[in-house]
């Protein structure tokens, strides 16, 4: 199993991961995946419902009304900080925080680092040496953990918390799970999900640690894309916090890294929409340039995830490796396009 150093990783004031380019240089800002797979989010349910559970928060704090009348209506920064402290009260990040606690309990149990009779034994086995202040954090869980650990006891983890990044789209994030189903020896991306699962948003999110390379925070050293890992299906660990019940559910992450592709029309355009208008008596010369400046030249590996034959990837691979340019990353996306093209056409 991959160990990496657990570090934090430097991020600039929009709080994305700072990266050092494969070829060198300064750090560059790579865009968090869930931000990047969010472009194509319908997030109106989502926002309605911050909304109504902050509004709920401030009917239960006349301190923070007070406080909110108080303010400056300008104040943007002090008003969010009442508003996010009003949908606290709430309890609007209950199951957030309830699905952290549940991701770190399988994370320490899948690393080793305590033993499953920790969190699922009863409560004179998870007092035994090792277990410490385990015992009463996981008793509410107790059930869960017991279900996570029969439906994943036939997998092995190559990696967990698996911080990964895809420099052409300059993408980065951590990826639950890569592991080997041990019934079949096939490798696939997991994700752990303690609330309800939004098939679209998962599909694109495995889809994109499918094809992104294992990056050591500590180091700054990219590894290979894993031998072998499925770039068609991915697995979801349905674990319901508190219902003591875990299944495993396949994801189309084929058709969600399709989507990915459309993701980054999306983002061009936001950034091209800032050039789009001018005053009609300003100079027209630099913003008409900006806005219809031509697409940079695609990278060998975006032609390669975008290949449509296998003729069309051993094109890619020969005049890559003509001009020194096959790289094992290169090499790996390749060999992976060929088995979805390979699997597609039987």
């Amino acid at each position: 199993m991959v160990q990496f150093v657990n570090v934090d990783i430097e991020r600039d004031r929009w709080g994305r991961p700072m990266i050092l380019p494969a070829n060198g240089g300064k750090r560059a800002g790579y865009r968090r995946t869930t931000t990047f797979i969010g472009a194509l989010d319908d997030k109106s349910g989502l926002l309605g419902w911050k909304a109504r559970t902050a509004a709920s928060g401030m009917a239960l704090r006349p301190d923070l009304v007070a406080a909110m009348s108080a303010l400056d209506p300008d104040d943007k920064s002090g008003r969010g900080a009442i508003a996010e402290e009003a949908f606290e009260s709430a309890g609007g990040n209950h199951a957030r925080d309830i699905g952290s606690a549940i991701h770190l309990f399988t994370e320490r149990l899948d690393r080793g680092e305590v033993a499953g009779k920790c969190f699922t034994g009863d409560i004179a086995t998870r007092r035994e040496p090792g277990c410490g202040e385990l015992v009463a954090d996981s008793a509410d869980h107790a059930e869960d953990l017991d279900a996570y650990v029969a439906a994943t006891s036939h997998i092995r983890w190559l990696a967990i918390e698996s911080f990964r990044v895809h420099d052409d789209w300059k993408i980065a994030g951590t990826a639950d799970r890569i592991g080997v189903d041990e019934t079949d020896g096939g490798v696939k991306v997991y994700d752990i999900k303690t609330g309800s699962i939004h098939a679209g948003a998962v599909s694109m999110q495995l889809g994109m640690y499918a094809h992104m390379v294992p990056y050591d925070i500590g180091t700054d050293v990219r590894s290979p894309l894993e031998d072998g890992i499925d770039q068609s299906t991915g697995i979801i660990i349905h674990l319901p916090a508190g219902q003591g019940v875990c299944e495993l559910v396949e994801v189309d992450i084929a058709a969600g890294y399709g989507a990915c592709n459309l993701a980054v029309q999306v983002w061009s355009w936001r950034s091209k929409g800032k050039n789009l208008t001018h005053k009609v008596s300003a100079p027209r010369v630099s913003t008409w340039e900006k806005s219809n400046a031509a697409a940079p030249a695609p990278s060998w590996m975006s032609c390669a995830e975008a290949a449509v034959t296998v003729a069309e990837v051993r094109k890619i691979w020969v005049e890559a490796a003509n001009v020194s340019a096959l790289t094992d990353e290169l090499r790996a996306v390749c060999t992976a396009r060929v088995k979805i093209l390979d699997a597609t056409t039987e």
